[in-house]
């Protein structure tokens, strides 16, 4: 009976033994599985965060550098190619005419009167102005067709106690009051100056003797508003076109007198009348 007692008790105690081996088996298993899910889930996080992290990283650069750089660059390059092609155009346009403004200071006005009582006198007129339109190459005037594109001049002055103050103008019109033709530095008009203008008042302050014979009545401002054409003679330049004479020419012939007008023309300094490269209009 103890042999038999001893033996169960050795089989129980392996039976034990191995339940127990078995038991710790299985409990160390869920516990290195625990600890590996918790590994991997701390992985996750961290590959969670690092994901986080780089999408910031690329998003910031990627967007910073490409907006910058793209806007930047392209769109100075842009504008200032822009501007250098313009202006480079309107300067290699100048293949048609060239206006040319001329200031008139130096012209003078000549009175003739045909009674004895009154000597003949002259009086610088102005300020006044010309504008002409030459054929042009490389933004140069050259022979051939010149047209007068706007004229204006005052005429402020007093002879023989005889006071005259009057606008005189022809134009402006893009096609031309006067239509001449330019041969080396000489100017032939084969039209006339059409629409000249006389505007303003005369005022005769010379005795009613004096003003009577004129056919004047004393201190009375009479108005005066003509519009004729006007014959002109030629213009002769210097060599560069800078400067033009214009000989006496006839302005008016009543029975009290006669009038005469000359030219002197020098190209203008003033900022708003330099030369200025024009495509010819279309004109009849």
């Amino acid at each position: 009976m103890l042999n038999q007692f001893n033996r169960c008790t050795g089989v129980s105690c392996w039976s034990s033994l191995i339940c127990v081996a078995l038991l710790w088996g299985c409990g160390g298993g869920d516990s290195e599985s625990s600890g590996n899910d918790q590994t991997q889930e701390t992985d996750q996080a961290q590959n969670t965060g690092d994901g986080v992290d780089d999408s910031t990283d690329e998003t910031g650069t990627e967007d910073t550098t490409d907006t910058t750089d793209e806007t930047g660059t392209e769109d100075t390059t842009d504008t200032t190619d822009t501007t250098g092609e313009t202006g480079t155009d309107e300067t290699a346009n100048c293949e048609d005419t060239l206006v040319i403004t001329f200031d008139l200071t130096g012209s003078r006005f000549r009175v003739d009167p045909k009674s004895g009582l009154a000597q003949t006198a002259e009086e610088e007129i102005g300020p006044g102005s010309m504008k002409l339109r030459f054929v042009a190459e490389n933004g140069v005037a050259q022979a051939g067709r010149v047209t007068v594109l706007d004229y204006a001049n005052t005429l402020a002055f007093s002879i023989s106690d005889v006071d005259t103050a009057m606008e005189t103008f022809a134009g402006p019109d893009e096609c031309g009051v006067a239509t001449g033709s330019l041969a080396a530095t000489n100017v032939d008009w084969v039209t006339s100056l059409q629409d000249y203008t006389s505007e303003g008042t005369v005022t005769c302050n010379a005795g009613s003797l004096i003003c009577g014979i004129i056919g004047m009545e004393e201190g009375v401002a009479e108005e005066r508003n003509t519009i004729q054409d006007l014959d002109l003679n030629g213009f002769i330049f210097d060599a560069d076109l800078e400067s033009f004479e214009m000989d006496w020419v006839q302005v008016t012939d009543d029975d009290h007198a006669t009038t005469y007008l000359t030219l002197t023309g020098v190209r203008s300094t003033k900022a708003d009348e330099q030369p200025v490269c024009e495509v010819a209009p279309t004109c009849p």
